[in-house]
């Protein structure tokens, strides 16, 4: 797992006993929230917030490998 510099993950791997990635997901962060998050099989779902700071919209994305 890897983590930014205030302790949230951005990544995290599950290898196999050779060290190979046979899965993996990552976040991304504005200064507080979580605005990306792609999930193992590469969809990707992104946030937004409205002035008060509240989730007012979420959508969702296949990532082009």
């Amino acid at each position: 797992m890897e983590h930014d510099f205030l302790g949230r993950m951005i990544a995290k791997r599950l290898r196999d006993e050779s060290s190979n990635i046979i899965r993996e997901e990552f976040w991304e962060y504005d200064a507080l929230r979580p605005l990306v998050y792609t999930d193992a099989s590469g969809l990707v779902t992104c946030f937004e917030y409205n002035e008060s700071g509240h989730n007012f919209f979420r959508f969702q994305k296949w990532r082009l490998i």
